[in-house]
């Protein structure tokens, strides 16, 4: 797991308009290439795990007839596959070396591989002409790329060349802008909450304070001294002020916990869904440090307010 587990490069101009990854016996997955330093360089942020994973990003280029292509490879290559309908000419750049072959899914296309290439090495062609490659729901392979352009790499399920990974399996959150506004309003919400119990329950152990104190009232006046026959004096209301308020240490500190300690586990579930967001790609680091600053900030003040009561 690192922030460029898989680098490739895109041509001057290119929109990507979808790009996917999928692990061994996955199902695909949104997952954003992030752009590195070096010009057109872009990576993805997934991890890599056991068995094959495999990567696809959808572009488009603007085309006005003709269109070189120069796809550096970071890595050596097994194959580097290049489809494109028989109505358009390829041309292998200075130093490339394709070798042409037919599919046998689909005949109105033509196929051109690359094999077992280096880091580095020459790869690049031009493409002219026009025409459109037919769709995969007729038994093609490729999905069809406009009548000005040409269409390299496909959206089928299958596994040969140029086949690609499906439709993913989740759709962009439309709250994503929105998350962190709402994460900061319950928080704020869990601790106006807390307050609040922690005053109601204070005002609980005053109100039986006041109620102990009343019963001294009942107790009957001590006699007067002219009666001889009185031993002993009245026993006097002010020692009853203690028993009554020594409610109030036993009750007052299940209340100040209660509000903190659900405040906590709503800070660290939260922390944890980040740190899984940011390692899966589907925030930016600007706005994971962003969240994990506010977060951390009112995590601190919460085992401090905590500690304090």
């Amino acid at each position: 797991m690192n922030d460029h587990n898989f680098e490739f490069y895109l041509p001057e101009g290119a929109k990507v308009v979808q790009s996917m990854a999928k692990t061994a016996g996955g199902q695909p997955l949104n997952s954003a290439p992030v752009p590195q330093a070096e010009k057109n360089r872009y990576a993805f942020i997934f991890p890599l795990r056991p068995g094959e994973t495999q990567f696809q990003v959808a572009y488009q280029l603007p085309y006005s007839g003709s269109a070189t292509i120069d796809p550096k490879s970071v890595y050596g290559t097994q194959h580097l596959v290049v489809i494109f309908p028989k109505s358009m000419q390829f041309e292998p750049g200075s130093g490339a070396h394709f070798e042409s072959m037919n599919d046998p899914q689909q005949t109105d296309a033509t196929v051109q591989v690359a094999t077992l290439t280096q880091p580095g090495q020459p790869l690049g062609f031009k493409l002219s002409g026009t025409g459109t490659l037919a769709s995969n729901e007729g038994g093609g392979g490729s999905e069809g790329g406009s009548a000005g352009g040409g269409a390299m790499g496909g959206q089928g399920g299958d596994s040969r060349p140029g086949g690609g990974l499906g439709p993913p399996i989740d759709a962009p959150d439309p709250l994503q802008k929105y998350r962190w506004w709402i994460i900061g309003g319950f928080a704020a919400a869990l601790a106006v909450g807390a307050v609040y119990v922690a005053s109601r329950q204070r005002a609980t152990v005053a109100r039986a304070a006041d109620g102990g104190m009343g019963v001294d009232f009942d107790v009957p006046e001590p006699p007067q001294p002219v009666a001889p026959r009185v031993s002993r004096p009245a026993p006097a209301p002010a020692p009853r002020v203690p028993a009554a308020s020594s409610v109030a240490p036993a009750s007052a500190p299940s209340a100040t916990v209660a509000g903190p300690s659900m405040l906590l586990e709503a800070l660290k579930e939260e922390l944890f869904q980040l740190e899984v967001e940011h390692k899966q790609g589907k925030i930016s680091q600007q706005e994971y440090e962003k969240a994990k600053a506010a977060l951390d900030g009112t995590l601190e003040r919460a085992i401090k307010r905590g500690a304090q009561t």
